[in-house]
């Protein structure tokens, strides 16, 4: 991994394992973390909401790039890297490609896409019980599609084309140790 500033942009699927991505950036290599899901869920919780359900947060998210632009948590995220004083930062739940198309501007950001096949990630879904996860392979289904743009207008999460515009993909199918290798992997071609 190069010494000089970068900034990992994540996308992907629900459940594919970008959380293992922060943390593994986070606790080995000293990268400092933002989400853009964390700004939603703090727009929630100025809105009245306590424990903000995915769908809630998703309608919030959509509102919110529908009035103030597809790119506005990626802005408000840049605020805070500009203020950071660590030179490896990891933005995490990039959902809509003008997020993307913001941080690309810069030459020391780079976007990885983490993938998981479906099963997978609603199995993971179900171990991690997390508040307002979908109970139900219908219920996830309905979410992740959701999530990836399927049926959305422009301002709507866009996940699926968010991947594909990913500079890198690592598939997370194998053991968390196996993916934690191919992250390592990753960091260093950078």
């Amino acid at each position: 991994m190069r010494k000089k500033r970068i900034v990992i942009g994540l996308t992907g699927f629900i459940a594919a394992g970008k959380g293992t991505v922060v943390e593994l950036l986070k606790n080995e290599f000293g990268f400092t973390g933002y989400s853009t899901s964390d700004r939603v869920r703090e727009a929630a919780r100025a809105a009245g909401s306590k424990n903000p359900t995915r769908e809630l947060m998703q309608a919030i998210g959509n509102e919110m790039q529908e009035r103030f632009g597809g790119d506005i948590f990626a802005k408000i995220i840049a605020g805070m890297i500009w203020a950071e004083q660590n030179d490896h930062v990891v933005v995490d739940s990039i959902r809509h490609p003008e997020e993307y198309v913001f941080f690309a501007q810069y030459p020391y950001f780079v976007m990885l896409a983490v993938t998981a096949p479906f099963e997978e990630r609603f199995r993971r879904v179900q171990s991690r019980s997390r508040a307002g996860d979908p109970k139900t392979i219908q219920e996830f289904y309905a979410i992740d599609q959701r999530d990836q743009g399927v049926g959305q207008d422009l301002s709507g999460q866009q996940v699926k084309r968010c991947v594909e515009l990913a500079d890198y993909t690592l598939e997370n199918k194998d053991t968390r140790e196996e993916f934690e290798q191919q992250v390592r992997d990753f960091l260093a071609l950078l």
